[in-house]
């Protein structure tokens, strides 16, 4: 037996396990609230497009007459 410098050991192994696991933890909920955010936005992107009175072809369109001046 290793006296105090394994019971160390084993506690830092055991402390750097927790914070990886902590980490790791934080880097999902950090995906999680990306990926959630991502699909709102875009349905809301979506949604605004759909429901624009201008529409998206005559955004087009006004594109297009813009560039032909």
């Amino acid at each position: 037996h290793g006296g105090w410098w394994e019971v160390g050991t084993t506690i830092n192994l055991k402390t750097r396990w927790r914070l990886l696991e902590i980490a790791l933890q934080i880097v999902e909920a950090k995906k999680h609230v990306f990926k959630c955010g991502w699909c709102e936005a875009w349905g809301s992107w979506r949604e605004a497009l759909q429901t624009n009175s201008l529409g998206l072809a005559s955004l087009q369109a006004a594109r297009g007459a813009a560039a032909s001046i």
